[in-house]
Protein backbone atom coordinates (compact mmCIF):
# COMPACT_ATOMS: atom_id res chain seq x y z
CA UNK A 1 0.00 0.00 0.00
CA UNK A 2 2.43 2.51 1.24
CA UNK A 3 4.88 2.12 -2.16
CA UNK A 4 1.46 2.48 -4.31
CA UNK A 5 0.34 5.60 -2.44
CA UNK A 6 3.67 7.59 -3.21
CA UNK A 7 2.56 7.15 -6.98
CA UNK A 8 -0.70 8.72 -6.50
CA UNK A 9 -1.28 12.24 -7.79
CA UNK A 10 -1.79 14.68 -4.76
CA UNK A 11 -4.67 17.24 -4.57
CA UNK A 12 -4.97 20.43 -2.91
CA UNK A 13 -8.56 20.06 -1.17
CA UNK A 14 -10.88 17.98 -0.51
CA UNK A 15 -14.98 17.13 -0.68
CA UNK A 16 -17.47 15.20 1.64
CA UNK A 17 -17.66 12.23 -1.18
CA UNK A 18 -13.74 12.00 -1.59
CA UNK A 19 -12.39 8.64 -0.28
CA UNK A 20 -9.79 7.27 2.20
CA UNK A 21 -8.08 4.00 1.43
CA UNK A 22 -8.12 2.43 5.30
CA UNK A 23 -7.35 -0.90 6.43
CA UNK A 24 -10.31 -2.85 7.92
CA UNK A 25 -8.97 -5.09 10.99
CA UNK A 26 -12.13 -6.64 10.86
CA UNK A 27 -11.54 -8.59 7.55
CA UNK A 28 -7.97 -7.89 6.81
CA UNK A 29 -8.22 -5.93 3.64
CA UNK A 30 -8.43 -2.56 2.78
CA UNK A 31 -11.53 -0.67 1.87
CA UNK A 32 -12.41 2.92 1.09
CA UNK A 33 -13.97 5.18 3.30
CA UNK A 34 -15.50 8.40 2.17
CA UNK A 35 -14.34 11.85 4.20
CA UNK A 36 -17.81 12.72 5.67
CA UNK A 37 -17.55 8.88 7.58
CA UNK A 38 -14.16 10.33 8.89
CA UNK A 39 -15.90 13.58 9.94
CA UNK A 40 -18.14 11.76 11.93
CA UNK A 41 -15.84 9.18 13.30
CA UNK A 42 -13.62 11.68 14.67
CA UNK A 43 -16.16 14.18 15.71
CA UNK A 44 -17.79 11.16 18.15
CA UNK A 45 -14.31 9.81 19.30
CA UNK A 46 -11.98 13.13 19.46
CA UNK A 47 -12.42 15.20 22.53
CA UNK A 48 -10.71 18.83 21.96
CA UNK A 49 -9.45 21.59 24.13
CA UNK A 50 -12.61 23.95 24.38
CA UNK A 51 -11.56 27.39 23.40
CA UNK A 52 -13.99 28.43 26.42
CA UNK A 53 -11.59 27.13 29.21
CA UNK A 54 -11.70 29.22 32.06
CA UNK A 55 -8.74 29.93 34.65
CA UNK A 56 -9.92 30.61 38.74
CA UNK A 57 -7.26 32.10 40.73
CA UNK A 58 -7.68 31.39 45.04
CA UNK A 59 -5.81 31.74 47.39
CA UNK A 60 -7.89 29.93 50.32
CA UNK A 61 -6.98 30.00 54.36
CA UNK A 62 -7.34 26.66 55.94
CA UNK A 63 -10.56 25.31 56.43
CA UNK A 64 -12.22 27.39 53.14
CA UNK A 65 -14.32 26.00 50.44
CA UNK A 66 -13.88 26.76 46.87
CA UNK A 67 -16.69 26.67 44.98
CA UNK A 68 -15.40 25.79 41.22
CA UNK A 69 -17.29 28.34 39.10
CA UNK A 70 -19.71 27.23 35.87
CA UNK A 71 -18.48 27.26 33.01
CA UNK A 72 -19.34 26.42 29.15
CA UNK A 73 -15.64 24.39 28.69
CA UNK A 74 -13.26 23.49 30.86
CA UNK A 75 -11.51 24.64 34.23
CA UNK A 76 -8.34 25.01 35.54
CA UNK A 77 -8.31 25.99 39.08
CA UNK A 78 -5.06 27.73 40.21
CA UNK A 79 -4.81 27.31 44.35
CA UNK A 80 -2.04 29.11 45.61
CA UNK A 81 -2.13 29.36 49.25
CA UNK A 82 0.58 31.52 51.79
CA UNK A 83 1.48 27.62 52.99
CA UNK A 84 0.39 24.36 54.23
CA UNK A 85 -3.50 23.99 54.65
CA UNK A 86 -4.72 21.85 56.96
CA UNK A 87 -8.18 21.03 55.76
CA UNK A 88 -9.65 22.35 51.92
CA UNK A 89 -12.97 21.37 50.28
CA UNK A 90 -13.28 22.32 46.61
CA UNK A 91 -16.85 21.93 45.20
CA UNK A 92 -17.14 20.81 41.24
CA UNK A 93 -19.71 23.08 39.04
CA UNK A 94 -23.14 23.03 40.48
CA UNK A 95 -24.57 22.36 36.55
CA UNK A 96 -21.78 20.51 34.59
CA UNK A 97 -21.80 19.75 30.79
CA UNK A 98 -20.88 15.97 29.33
CA UNK A 99 -17.09 15.81 29.20
CA UNK A 100 -16.33 18.89 31.05
CA UNK A 101 -12.75 18.87 32.92
CA UNK A 102 -11.96 20.40 35.96
CA UNK A 103 -7.81 20.61 36.53
CA UNK A 104 -6.51 21.62 40.31
CA UNK A 105 -3.33 22.62 40.64
CA UNK A 106 -1.89 23.84 44.27
CA UNK A 107 1.58 25.20 45.14
CA UNK A 108 1.58 24.01 48.43
CA UNK A 109 0.42 21.12 50.72
CA UNK A 110 -3.38 20.25 51.71
CA UNK A 111 -3.51 17.51 54.45
CA UNK A 112 -7.05 16.85 54.13
CA UNK A 113 -9.01 17.77 51.20
CA UNK A 114 -12.63 17.01 50.05
CA UNK A 115 -13.83 17.25 46.68
CA UNK A 116 -17.71 17.48 46.91
CA UNK A 117 -20.76 17.59 43.99
CA UNK A 118 -24.23 16.89 44.03
CA UNK A 119 -23.32 14.08 41.07
CA UNK A 120 -21.33 11.23 42.18
CA UNK A 121 -17.72 11.20 42.59
CA UNK A 122 -15.42 9.09 41.53
CA UNK A 123 -11.23 8.54 42.72
CA UNK A 124 -11.20 12.16 43.65
CA UNK A 125 -7.98 12.75 46.11
CA UNK A 126 -8.17 12.98 49.89
CA UNK A 127 -4.74 15.20 50.41
CA UNK A 128 -2.15 16.92 47.44
CA UNK A 129 1.33 17.26 47.42
CA UNK A 130 3.03 20.75 47.06
CA UNK A 131 2.90 21.47 43.38
CA UNK A 132 0.21 18.28 42.61
CA UNK A 133 -2.70 18.44 40.67
CA UNK A 134 -5.30 16.39 39.73
CA UNK A 135 -8.20 16.18 36.80
CA UNK A 136 -11.87 15.68 36.97
CA UNK A 137 -13.86 15.03 34.34
CA UNK A 138 -17.92 15.10 34.14
CA UNK A 139 -19.94 11.86 32.65
CA UNK A 140 -23.15 13.28 31.84
CA UNK A 141 -24.47 9.66 31.16
CA UNK A 142 -23.56 8.33 34.54
CA UNK A 143 -24.03 11.77 35.90
CA UNK A 144 -20.63 11.05 37.75
CA UNK A 145 -17.57 12.57 38.43
CA UNK A 146 -14.78 10.81 37.51
CA UNK A 147 -10.48 11.23 38.19
CA UNK A 148 -8.63 11.10 35.30
CA UNK A 149 -4.95 12.16 36.38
Amino acid sequence: MSNQINKLTEIDSLVAGDNFEVFDLSNGNSRKCSLSAMQTYMQSNLTFDSAEAKTQYESPLTGADIQVESAVGSVYLRIAPVGTLANLEISLPVSPVDKQEVLVKCTQIITALVVSSAKTIYGAPTDMTAHGSFRMRYDAGGSTWDLVA
